[in-house]
């Protein structure tokens, strides 16, 4: 099943999992890597099935934290915010559990809790993108013009290949008759947008050809076009392990890595 994952054919590490799981009923892990794959094509309620099962198996597993965290986040995606409230009250405290926290209460209409939460969740990881998100769209809401602005120029200053923030900036911009910034901002959203649907497009094809060593490559280059270095250096491996001889996965991979840290 880790061996399919690492090469992207999730179709056929499900189908591994799957039987790991029926052949010991107490083990977390099969249902925890399931949920991490739902997860990453955005199938968030199977997701979440496979996260509740992993929990359920087990209350003392090792990775039983990042799981906690990872049903958290699919929760907030669907906004399913009644279940997300006595998850986050199993998790330590930490910046994205405290920007979780003020995405339930935004929900129920706290405004001004949520941002205390917020300021909280900022003071602990000043680059936390669901927190520097929510704040500049309360902030937005409450006609603060001048502070949402200055949070999403954070925003964008530290993440600057998510469409998300490039989307409020353009409303923002709109909103203050800045119409050359609204109109920059919403092209570089709808070119972000596009590249992470091609992605979601390829990963399918990827899961249903485990042996495509040319659509891995194509991963590789799109996730380094949306600064997802470890991503692409994951799906250059790939492509590599099926095609050792792939010249420009070579090429892409060894370019990435020279230009770590260290090596």
């Amino acid at each position: 099943a880790a061996a399919y994952y690492d090469i992207g054919a999730t179709g056929s590490a499900i189908e591994e999992l799957t039987r790991v799981s029926e052949l010991d009923q107490s083990d977390p892990r099969p249902h925890r890597l399931m949920g991490l794959i739902y997860n990453d094509m955005e199938s968030y309620h199977a997701a979440i099935d496979q996260y509740r099962e992993a929990l359920a198996r087990s209350n003392d597993f090792g990775d039983r934290g990042d799981v906690l965290l990872e049903l958290a986040t699919c929760l907030v995606k669907i906004k399913l915010f009644s279940e997300l409230d006595a998850v986050l009250a199993q998790c330590p405290t930490s910046s994205m559990v405290l920007a979780y926290s003020a995405e339930s209460l935004a929900a129920r209409g706290q405004s001004k809790e949520a941002l205390e939460k917020l300021d909280q969740a900022l003071s602990m990881d000043p680059k936390n993108l669901s927190a520097l998100l929510l704040k500049g769209q309360l902030l937005a809401e409450q006609a603060d013009l001048k502070e949402a602005l200055l949070t999403l120029k954070k925003a964008v200053e530290y993440h600057p290949f998510d469409h998300g923030v490039h989307y409020q900036l353009s409303q923002l911009y709109a909103r203050q008759g800045e119409t050359e910034l609204a109109k920059q901002h919403a092209a570089e959203s709808t070119r972000l947008s596009e590249l992470r649907e091609h992605f979601s497009s390829l990963h399918a094809q990827a899961s249903d050809d485990s042996n495509n060593a040319e659509i891995r490559y194509q991963l590789g280059v799109t996730a380094k076009q949306l600064g997802l270095t470890e991503l692409a250096v994951s799906w250059f491996s790939a492509a590599l392990a099926i095609n050792p001889q792939h010249e420009q996965a070579i090429v892409e991979l060894s370019a990435l890595t020279s230009s770590e840290p260290n090596k």
